[in-house]
Formats: C-alpha cells, sequence, structure tokens
C-alpha cells in the first residue's frame, strides 16, 4: 500500500505509519487498514449495548485524538428524525486540539444553535490515541475546575469527565 506524505496511524491499532513510502502488508478481510491522518478529531457514539440502533444524539461520546499537529474539528447534532433544525433545534460544536509534544489541550465548544435536542449533560472520553501517560490532567466546565479521571489503555491515553454540560466550554 502506497501511504501519501504526511505522519499516518492505522485506526484499529494506533501504529503509525510515516508517509510518502510503499508498504507491504498482510491483513485479514475484517482487519483491513483503515489510515487517519496526523491531528485527525473522530467522535464516536459510546452506544448502548442493550439499544445498538439507538440513532438518537448519545449521552457518551468518544473523541479518537489522534497525535502530532493541531486540528479542529466541527460537530453537528440534531434529533436525526424531525425538521425542527430549521427552528434551531441543533447544536455546533466546536472540537479543538492544540498539540505539543509535551502538553496536550482539547476545547470542546458549542457555538451555534439551542438546546433540548441532545442530551443537557454529555460523558466524555477523550482517547489520545498511541500517546504516553502525562503526569498531570486538568479539566474545566467554562472556568470552573472539575473532576477528570485518567488511564492507559493498550497504547492509548484515556481522559474521563461525566456529567458535562452540553452548552459551553470544556476545556
Amino acid at each position: 500500500m502506497f501511504v501519501p506524505e504526511g505522519d499516518w496511524f492505522d485506526f484499529k491499532t494506533g501504529k503509525k505509519f510515516p508517509g510518502n513510502r510503499r508498504y507491504i502488508a498482510f491483513y485479514k478481510d475484517e482487519d483491513f487498514p483503515v489510515l487517519v491522518k496526523s491531528g485527525s478529531i473522530i467522535p464516536m457514539a459510546v452506544l448502548d449495548p442493550d439499544n445498538i440502533n439507538d440513532t438518537t444524539p448519545p449521552k457518551k461520546l468518544e473523541l479518537q485524538i489522534f497525535p502530532g499537529q493541531s486540528n479542529n474539528y466541527n460537530l453537528y447534532e440534531d434529533d436525526g428524525i424531525s425538521s425542527l433544525y430549521k427552528e434551531g433545534y441543533f447544536l455546533k460544536t466546536e472540537i479543538s486540539y492544540n498539540y505539543m509534544p509535551s502538553n496536550y489541550t482539547i476545547i470542546v465548544r458549542s457555538v451555534e444553535g439551542k438546546s433540548g435536542i441532545i442530551p443537557d449533560k454529555r460523558n466524555y472520553i477523550i482517547r489520545f490515541r498511541n500517546t504516553k501517560q502525562t503526569e498531570t490532567v486538568s479539566a474545566y466546565f467554562n472556568e470552573t475546575k472539575i473532576e477528570a479521571t485518567s488511564h492507559v489503555e493498550n497504547n492509548d491515553f484515556v481522559v474521563e469527565v461525566k456529567d458535562v454540560p452540553t452548552v459551553g466550554q470544556l476545556t
């Protein structure tokens, strides 16, 4: 496979592939590689195992962050069913990732829309892919410090915050 210029990561394993090169690799059909570019921000709903077909905006959101460069992502959410979005019942959330080799900062900030369609509060799992654990973790909602837990899972550094309002700024 040919990997374009830049740094790329295997989405499933987190393995880094420096770009502008060809690689010979063998995969099972179910393990076919999906590569993401350095700095990618990928939001993923964490589904209730008892209701995997639920398409409503999630109460638990995992943000997969790939290292190497800063980036921004705009997340748009509505109820997915009605036309209430025409009356402003949607939420646009800007997710900003500021990458420095020894300091990773994420800002999740609502920027447009009305509350009432997505959950008032949400649990966030922020997964810094292929990243070592930092010595300290600080989390804030607007100006107020909030509790955050962190751990290492495989090669990922994971930070979790719970019951964060969806309207405002999580840093």
